[in-house]
Protein backbone atom coordinates (compact mmCIF):
# COMPACT_ATOMS: atom_id res chain seq x y z
CA UNK A 1 0.00 0.00 0.00
CA UNK A 2 1.65 3.26 -0.90
CA UNK A 3 2.44 5.75 1.53
CA UNK A 4 -0.13 8.89 1.96
CA UNK A 5 1.08 12.02 2.78
CA UNK A 6 0.51 12.29 6.27
CA UNK A 7 2.40 9.24 6.63
CA UNK A 8 5.28 10.24 4.93
CA UNK A 9 5.25 13.54 7.13
CA UNK A 10 4.83 11.58 10.31
CA UNK A 11 7.89 9.58 9.36
CA UNK A 12 9.98 9.83 12.48
CA UNK A 13 13.31 9.43 10.71
CA UNK A 14 12.69 13.57 9.27
CA UNK A 15 11.52 16.81 10.63
CA UNK A 16 10.51 17.95 7.42
CA UNK A 17 10.92 17.02 3.49
CA UNK A 18 11.22 18.88 0.04
CA UNK A 19 8.18 19.03 -1.62
CA UNK A 20 10.05 17.64 -5.05
CA UNK A 21 10.33 14.17 -3.23
CA UNK A 22 6.67 14.52 -1.81
CA UNK A 23 5.63 14.89 -5.39
CA UNK A 24 7.77 12.31 -7.07
CA UNK A 25 7.10 9.39 -4.32
CA UNK A 26 3.39 10.51 -4.18
CA UNK A 27 3.16 10.71 -8.22
CA UNK A 28 1.58 14.27 -7.93
CA UNK A 29 2.04 17.37 -8.98
CA UNK A 30 2.13 20.56 -7.46
CA UNK A 31 -0.76 21.60 -7.77
CA UNK A 32 -2.16 18.01 -6.44
CA UNK A 33 0.51 18.63 -3.86
CA UNK A 34 -1.05 21.61 -2.78
CA UNK A 35 -4.51 20.41 -2.46
CA UNK A 36 -3.33 17.41 0.10
CA UNK A 37 -1.88 19.84 1.84
CA UNK A 38 -4.82 22.37 2.17
CA UNK A 39 -6.89 18.85 2.80
CA UNK A 40 -4.72 18.21 6.04
CA UNK A 41 -5.10 21.82 7.15
CA UNK A 42 -8.79 21.41 6.36
CA UNK A 43 -8.53 18.21 9.19
CA UNK A 44 -6.81 20.68 11.68
CA UNK A 45 -3.62 19.48 11.03
CA UNK A 46 -0.76 22.09 11.03
CA UNK A 47 1.67 21.55 8.36
CA UNK A 48 4.16 23.90 7.40
CA UNK A 49 6.07 25.31 4.43
CA UNK A 50 9.03 27.24 4.70
CA UNK A 51 12.59 27.75 3.27
CA UNK A 52 16.01 27.25 4.47
CA UNK A 53 18.95 28.05 2.59
CA UNK A 54 16.85 28.67 -0.55
CA UNK A 55 15.55 25.68 -0.37
CA UNK A 56 11.50 24.66 0.25
CA UNK A 57 10.41 22.34 2.96
CA UNK A 58 7.11 21.18 4.01
CA UNK A 59 6.65 19.67 7.39
CA UNK A 60 4.51 18.82 10.71
CA UNK A 61 4.07 21.62 13.37
CA UNK A 62 4.61 18.90 15.50
CA UNK A 63 7.57 17.53 13.68
CA UNK A 64 9.26 21.01 14.07
CA UNK A 65 8.61 20.84 17.80
CA UNK A 66 9.98 18.01 17.73
CA UNK A 67 13.02 19.24 16.32
CA UNK A 68 13.43 22.36 19.07
CA UNK A 69 12.52 19.25 21.62
CA UNK A 70 15.53 17.32 20.08
CA UNK A 71 18.08 19.95 19.29
CA UNK A 72 17.96 20.92 23.35
CA UNK A 73 18.69 17.67 24.33
CA UNK A 74 21.41 16.99 21.68
CA UNK A 75 19.94 14.69 19.91
CA UNK A 76 18.48 16.64 16.49
CA UNK A 77 21.12 14.78 13.92
CA UNK A 78 19.56 17.55 11.49
CA UNK A 79 21.22 20.41 13.52
CA UNK A 80 23.93 18.78 13.80
CA UNK A 81 24.87 18.29 10.31
CA UNK A 82 23.37 22.14 9.82
CA UNK A 83 25.92 22.75 12.11
CA UNK A 84 28.79 21.21 10.50
CA UNK A 85 27.67 22.73 7.03
CA UNK A 86 25.57 20.04 5.45
CA UNK A 87 23.02 22.15 4.55
CA UNK A 88 24.62 25.44 2.95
Amino acid sequence: MPATLLQLLQDRRWYSLAPSYLKEHLHLTTAQLNQEIQRLRHRGIQVNIFDFNGRTYVGLESRRLDYDRDEQAGTNHIAKLVDRGFYD
